[in-house]
């Protein structure tokens, strides 16, 4: 089957009216979790326990227990950076070495070769 000019300007038309589809992205509980975060942490500043704000959660249609709750936001917390201990004496340490070495001279004139043992 052929389309003719006006055929496919209809088409078009019709293709352009179609309204816009809303993409709707959902969201994992962890997820939900870390959007809903700030008011959970403003909730917990009110006095309420994760006990009562994963029960208050369920009844509003967002089921979670109080171990996944807890669980979920540890996990958004940044990791805490550890400070390393004894890093700026190694480097100190392995400094002072390269200067030691590159400020000794080798007398290279006293190094005799020797013959190879029969033991190796």
């Amino acid at each position: 089957m052929k389309y003719i000019d006006a055929h496919i300007s209809e088409i078009l038309e019709k293709m352009r009216a179609l309204p816009k589809i809303e993409i709707i992205k959902s969201h994992s509980k962890q997820e939900t979790v870390n959007i809903l975060k700030k008011e959970i942490v403003g909730l917990k500043k009110r006095g309420y326990t994760l006990e009562l704000i994963s029960e208050s959660l369920t009844g509003i249609g967002f089921e979670i227990s109080t171990p996944t709750l807890k669980n979920y936001l540890q996990r958004s917390k940044p990791a805490k950076q550890i400070p390393r201990t004894g890093t700026m004496n190694q480097d100190k340490r392995a400094s002072k070495v390269s200067e030691k070495m590159s400020t000794e001279t080798v007398d290279k004139s006293t190094f005799t070769p020797r013959q190879d043992r029969r033991d190796i």
